[in-house]
């Protein structure tokens, strides 16, 4: 498959993920924690199967991975989300004979819009902040903020700066 063919020709690059899945899609119609760390095991599960049976090797396909995961507004349920997935897909390669260490897994996350509100906008800054804050603390590598106005047809660009800031704020008082 050409999948298998761009997996095989980035093999030598460290950094860079060939197949990435965001569970973002799943949270906002409405799947909670559990349901989205079962989808993402079923998809690795999948892509395992029909990649090494087109001859990939599975460490090329586990270094071929990464994932973005939404950081929902269940502030000790999401940084414990975070923790078990890196977990799950180190018992998952651990069942292909893989020994991966929990940290080695590439996990993004990024602020979802289903519990945002349209007519206080305002709040919805202290949402993205918990959200954020909750996906860092569970070990998320790359975080996504969206501006707090984006279910407002008026969004601003001081909405967008406000995004950009938080993260970096964030990221400092992480350190």
């Amino acid at each position: 498959s050409s999948l298998a063919q761009l997996i095989s020709a980035c093999a030598n690059l460290p950094h860079f993920s060939v197949v990435h899945t965001s569970l973002l899609s799943l949270h906002e119609q409405g799947a909670n924690p559990v349901q989205e760390l079962a989808f993402m095991l079923a998809w690795l599960s999948d892509w395992s199967d029909r990649l090494t049976d087109a001859g990939l090797a599975i460490e090329d396909i586990f270094n071929s991975l990464s994932f973005t995961l939404p950081c929902g507004p269940y502030y000790f349920v999401e940084i414990a989300k975070f923790r078990a997935a890196r977990l799950l897909l180190s018992q998952f390669a651990k069942a292909w004979s893989i020994e991966r260490s929990p940290g080695s897994w590439s996990l993004g996350a990024q602020t979802p819009q289903r519990n945002k509100s349209v007519i206080d906008a305002e709040s919805n800054i202290l949402r993205n902040t918990t959200e954020a804050m909750s996906a860092i603390n569970g070990g998320a590598e790359r975080l996504s903020i969206r501006v707090h106005d984006a279910l407002s047809t008026e969004q601003s660009s001081y909405s967008e700066r406000l995004a950009r800031t938080n993260s970096t704020l964030l990221r400092e008082a992480s350190q």
